[in-house]
């Protein structure tokens, strides 16, 4: 028997598992509230029984046990567990799956940031986000507009990984959102980018949104970066806005002040 092709088999069967419960709606609960009384499935190794444990801690300790063990052929498995009640264990599949996921489940993966349990929505965006998916940036962007706090953050830190022009773009795009978290997320993401953000931020403050101008006025002070100067001298002379004028004072201020001596 050639057991490369039964691995292989095996690992599609999965896969297929996988992204119908992280895609279609009602099949995760449906899923959660059966698995007690399921029969092993033929594609399940006893290394996985862990997971079906009503205790978190145990699920959470066969989660980790399998990123260890560097475990490719448990992704299928791992990733119809996505949805799992316990923020724990939530985490460990995240940062297994950061490490394990091929790029056979990364579309089931940007699938699942539109699931209707943000659970699966912030544990795909994480696991996007270590595996640099340039392929996320649009549904992670998406994300950042999240009705739930922990999934924007998540796209947010996302965003800064892949950290190609599109995910800048998309950072950039939520500084004039209405939504404060959003704003916040979007801030401290460009932040962390540092000068790389810096172009992106220079050409926002020729928008007309007075909101988006003055927070990205604000970033560009906390980067520090002397290639803003000019643009700030000029929204600090004439921009419409007094409080964009009053921004960019500060940041020019905070530009002199990181600068060598």
């Amino acid at each position: 028997m050639d057991l490369g092709r039964v691995r292989s088999k095996r690992r599609v069967g999965l896969l297929v598992l996988a992204l119908v419960v992280l895609t279609v709606p009602g099949v995760w609960g449906l899923w959660i509230g059966q698995a007690a009384r399921m029969p092993a499935p033929a594609l399940w190794e006893p290394e996985y029984e862990g997971l079906r444990s009503p205790d978190p801690e145990v699920r959470a300790q066969t989660v980790k046990n399998l990123g260890i063990a560097q475990d490719k052929d448990a992704v299928p498995v791992l990733l119809s567990q996505l949805g799992d009640p316990n923020q724990k264990v939530g985490l460990y599949l995240a940062q297994t799956l950061g490490n394990l996921a091929g790029e056979d489940a990364l579309a089931a993966l940007r699938a699942a940031l539109k699931n209707p349990d943000p659970n699966i929505r912030w544990r795909a965006a994480m696991v996007l986000g270590e595996q640099r998916d340039a392929a996320a940036v649009r549904g992670l962007a998406q994300l950042l507009y999240d009705p739930e706090k922990l999934a924007q953050n998540a796209a947010a830190n996302a965003l800064v990984k892949i950290g190609t022009r599109e995910a800048v773009y998309a950072l950039a795009a939520g500084l004039g959102s209405s939504q404060p978290s959003t704003v916040n997320n979007t801030m401290k993401a460009l932040q962390q980018l540092g000068p790389a953000a810096v172009p992106t931020l220079i050409s926002i403050l020729d928008s007309s949104h007075s909101q988006a101008r003055h927070n990205a006025i604000t970033v560009l002070g906390y980067i520090a970066d002397p290639q803003a100067v000019p643009t700030l001298q000029r929204k600090a002379a004439s921009d419409p806005s007094a409080e964009v004028r009053d921004e960019a004072q500060w940041a020019l201020g905070e530009i002199q002040k990181k600068q060598p001596k």
